[in-house]
């Protein structure tokens, strides 16, 4: 599903982007296999995350955006 969405994106000339806040929970690590839109395509996806669950106290809101280069 994801390789058509991108295949799909990249036809129309769009820039993607990626919520991966959630990225690290896993539930079942060994049935898991992590992929990025990012990974398969670095040039045109926009990926965004949160900081405050691991480097922020509680309530204090704060994410990164990691833009393609150029």
């Amino acid at each position: 599903l994801l390789h058509a969405t991108l295949e799909a994106a990249v036809g129309e000339g769009l820039q993607l982007v990626s919520d991966e806040t959630w990225r690290d929970t896993l539930h079942a690590p060994q049935d898991t296999v992590l992929l990025s839109p990012a990974e398969m395509l670095s040039d045109r996806v926009t990926v965004v995350t949160d900081l405050a669950g691991a480097l922020l106290p509680p309530g204090w809101p704060a994410a990164v955006a990691r833009f393609p280069a150029g």
